[in-house]
């Protein structure tokens, strides 16, 4: 029975293992979508602020209002993109560990 007990708790950590790698990865793949799109969003607001041509103090009230929104977005991406570093590592960590699951249970 110990040795049946030993296998079962093997297998629900490795099960537990495979759920988390799993999550992790939905969350890798959903903070890269949004590092795409942040990248797209803060490009286009570049991209308007060369185009623009407007004058006098609605021009340097929106350049101000664009300043802030651009320093928000590239915040927000430095943000999102340490949380991508992260969970990379975090992956590497625990596919390392399944496979070291794996043959234990072979």
């Amino acid at each position: 029975q110990d040795a049946n007990t030993l296998l079962a708790n093997a297998f629900a950590d490795r099960a537990a293992i495979s759920e988390e790698v799993e999550a992790r990865q939905q969350l890798k793949r959903t903070v890269e979508s949004d590092i795409q799109g942040l990248s797209g969003l803060l490009e286009s607001l570049k991209k308007a602020e060369r185009d623009t041509s407007l004058k006098g103090v609605a021009a340097e009230r929106w350049r101000s209002s664009h300043l802030e929104l651009v320093d928000v977005l590239e915040m927000t991406l430095k943000g999102r993109s340490s949380v991508l570093q992260d969970q990379s590592s975090k992956l590497v960590v625990l596919q390392k560990l399944a496979g070291a699951k794996d043959r234990a249970l072979m």
